[in-house]
């Protein structure tokens, strides 16, 4: 489907790429959309009052909740009547909190109700106190599986995006604007331009990328991602500076600096996007209070003896938190730099 954005350009999703670029920060696609291995899904507990696994076979879909009627009944208190449900849509598992008064977590973050949200393998999922680790079992694989060796790196999202299957092909849509959109727009606003018309160059940047997308081979021994999205991305920003001025905006109130100051500008905003992925990437493989002990000391500067306290931590365990999700998080950077350039 096509649409037409503030200024004209045609735009293009599922529904519209406006539609999609204007959720771009939105629980679903924060959750890193990488797609699942077709196969049986199985929940194993890992603490609290789970005490049994849950298994669903491919295609199936399960109601958790305390009800009788819920395939996957759980009988603690802090799960309500009807507290998730479990689905396969197409290419992928995906779980759907369903409005639960204690909340779904998936990797340690409250999941928003009604929001699916993709299950991938040894995620760590949780309905109140129950805590499961998710295993998805590739034995169930189609002729074409999306493990294929060919997709089995994070650059495969430019040939997913071309994918034969429709369902894939937007999920990649997705993934492309949750990683990419953080970056245009976090420049664009840096660059001075208003929320709206950071959003309007979202929309060229992206309108741009579709048009040459099909013709578009990612090889990292010819240059890097990073610099073609900087290009079209200024090439945009400038051109919403020239239309700023046809309407009489004093150039004043837009602050473009230097070439070197624009791409330091560029260098800052993807670093720091690229950190904020590898840390979502690095939370399924901590405990909860391991992130927050992190999120509180290393990123909010709460004191360590604080945050101690407040967790039931010693001061040297919020220490050694810190040291050991940032040597995840560096050792996912490299690989993502390794993959996209």
């Amino acid at each position: 489907m096509y649409a037409r954005g503030r200024h004209g350009a045609i735009v293009h999703s599922a529904e519209s790429l406006h539609s999609t670029s204007s959720k771009w920060s939105s629980a679903t696609w924060r959750n890193n959309l990488l797609l699942s291995i077709v196969g049986q899904l199985t929940l194993k507990p890992v603490k609290g009052p789970a005490d049994e696994a849950l298994v669903l076979d491919p295609g199936g879909t399960a109601t958790v909740g305390r009800r009788s009627a819920c395939k996957f009944r759980l009988h603690d208190e802090s799960v309500s009547r009807e507290h998730a449900c479990i689905e396969w849509r197409e290419v992928a598992w995906f779980v759907t909190d369903l409005g639960s008064k204690s909340g779904t977590k998936l990797s340690g973050k409250r999941l928003a109700p009604h929001e699916p949200v993709i299950l991938r393998d040894r995620d760590a999922l949780q309905f109140g106190r129950c805590r499961y680790e998710v295993a998805v079992d590739d034995a169930g694989r189609t002729e074409r599986p999306m493990g294929e060796s060919r997709y089995h790196t994070r650059a495969s999202i430019f040939l997913r995006l071309h994918d034969d299957q429709k369902t894939i092909r937007e999920l990649s849509w997705a993934d492309f604007c949750g990683r990419y959109a953080p970056v245009i727009v976090g420049f664009a606003r840096n660059m001075g331009l208003p929320s709206q018309e950071a959003d309007d160059v979202l929309q060229e940047v992206l309108l741009a990328f579709f048009q040459v997308s099909p013709r578009f081979e990612y090889d990292p021994a010819k240059g890097r991602f990073r610099g073609y999205l900087k290009l079209i991305t200024r090439r945009a920003v400038a051109e919403s500076a020239r239309r700023a001025g046809r309407a009489g905006i004093p150039s004043e109130d837009l602050d473009y600096g230097t070439a070197v100051e624009r791409d330091e500008l560029w260098d800052r905003v993807w670093a720091k996007q690229l950190f904020e992925r590898a840390l979502e990437e690095a939370r399924a493989k901590f405990e909860p209070k391991t992130i927050e002990a992190f999120e509180l000391f290393a990123r909010r500067d709460v004191p360590a003896e604080e945050v101690a306290k407040r967790l039931g931590m010693s001061v040297n365990s919020v220490h050694h938190a810190k040291s050991r999700v940032m040597k995840v998080v560096q050792e996912i950077v490299e690989q993502i730099r390794g993959d996209e350039g």
